[in-house]
Formats: C-alpha cells, sequence, structure tokens
C-alpha cells in the first residue's frame, strides 16, 4: 500500500544527525531513554508511567506539514514498513545562516543574574539562541536553529493507514494538542466537546481544516454545558 498526499498514518519515527548518529527526536520511550533525552526514574527512584503517554506512535495526515516539511514531503510514496529516510540540510533545517550571530554585551547578562557560557541556551526576546563564545565583555549568541546546516536521518516505521473518520478528527486534535474530551464523526459532522475553553477565531480554523481535510463539517460543545444548563434551570424552580 502506497502511500500519498492527504492519507491519515500511524507512524513511529526516531531522528539522528547524519554526521554522527546522535539521537535528538523519537517517538520510543526506548530510544528516548537510551539517548539521554529522558530521565528513566522520578525523584523517589519510581518509574515514571508519565513518559509512556509522551512517547507513543504519532497519527498525521500526510501533506498537512504535522512532522518537519522536508520528512512529510518523502512519505509520498512510502509503503507500510520500516524505512530509514535522509534529509539534505535543505530538507531538514537549513544552512546556517552567519546573521543569526548576534554580539551581545556581558552586562546585558548581568543585569538578569545570567552567567553566560559555552553551550547555555536562552530565549531573549522570544528567540531561543546558543551561547558560542563568551570573551571579555562580549557574548556570541547563536540564533540559527541548533540542527541548522546538518544532514539527518529519520528510522521511521510506518505502522498503518487510518481510514475511520472518528479517529481522523482525533489525530488533527491530537496533533495540534487540542485538549478535548470526547470526538465523535457522525451524519457527516465531527462533534468535539472541549475540556477548556479555546478562541473562537482558533475554532474557526480549526473548523476550516477540518472541513478542507476530511470534508465534514466540526460542531464544538463545551464539557458538562448541558449538566450546568439542567443544574441552573433546577436551581431556578426552587
Amino acid at each position: 500500500m502506497t502511500i500519498k498526499k492527504g492519507d491519515f498514518v500511524e507512524l513511529e519515527y526516531t531522528a539522528r544527525t547524519a554526521d554522527d548518529n546522535q539521537v535528538y527526536d523519537t517517538t520510543i520511550l526506548k530510544e528516548a531513554e537510551k539517548a539521554g533525552l529522558v530521565h528513566e526514574h522520578s525523584p523517589d527512584k519510581s518509574y515514571d508511567h508519565s513518559h509512556e503517554e509522551e512517547y507513543k506512535p504519532i497519527k498525521i495526515c500526510v501533506g498537512e506539514k504535522h512532522v518537519l516539511s522536508g520528512l512529510d514531503k518523502k512519505l509520498e510514496g512510502l509503503t507500510l514498513g520500516k524505512h530509514e529516510v535522509k534529509l539534505s540540510v535543505d530538507e531538514a533545517y537549513g544552512k546556517k545562516n552567519p546573521k543569526q550571530l548576534k554580539l551581545i554585551p556581558m552586562n546585558v547578562f548581568k543585569k538578569q543574574n545570567i552567567q553566560p557560557y559555552i553551550g547555555l541556551q536562552l530565549n531573549i526576546d522570544n528567540q531561543l539562541g546558543t551561547v558560542r563564545n563568551v570573551s571579555g565583555g562580549r557574548v556570541i549568541v547563536d540564533f540559527n536553529h541548533p540542527l541548522a546546516g546538518k544532514e539527518v536521518v529519520y528510522d521511521l516505521n510506518i505502522k498503518k493507514k487510518i481510514e475511520d473518520t472518528e479517529e481522523k478528527v482525533k489525530s488533527i486534535l491530537d496533533i495540534i494538542r487540542i485538549p478535548y474530551e470526547k470526538a465523535e464523526a457522525k451524519e457527516g459532522k465531527a462533534v468535539i466537546t472541549l475540556l477548556q475553553e479555546i478562541p473562537e477565531q482558533y475554532l474557526k480554523m480549526l473548523s476550516e481544516d477540518i472541513k478542507r481535510i476530511l470534508g465534514i463539517e466540526a460542531e464544538f460543545k463545551a464539557k458538562g454545558k448541558e449538566e450546568k444548563k439542567k443544574e441552573s434551570k433546577e436551581n431556578n424552580k426552587v
């Protein structure tokens, strides 16, 4: 079965840099533990089961950039099963841009009680950067993506193609991290019960995406809204 644009698939992956095989991202808990991406034990030395939820296969729609754009394109034409996919610098995180190396005076850090050192990662004006050099009263911070300039390799396992509409709706909600209690697909409509209030503008964009991708309308409900209405009516009768 060949994967094409618009297909929903469930997949596992482990991403590593091509030059030194350093794993930097994975959906597999054991691989994350081996790479030192998570701590296997909680402070009391008991197993932390929360990682089992964090590291699990993901469900995506091919062509919707639910994964890195270069990988998304290369999923097209693959079959179910295991594959090794290599991405060039341009397909991955792009080339290093010298203009993204910024010289920042040391006193800027001192005012924030920060002692900069090579490798320190910072968030400056909502930009993530890495300290590359500390010399005298000056610090060079690199605002390029940490993997800019590197080729990367994805070890993939495309586990299945998703056909069920309801599962597709849930996949869209999960990949963009919309908290929901229930999601159903019935009578040509997606009915989604939300766990928290979501801005109307955001829901409108989500509705448009569901319509475009799945060809069905979306209806959103607030958790417990009907129960609250019923309770309010009962209280008014008293």
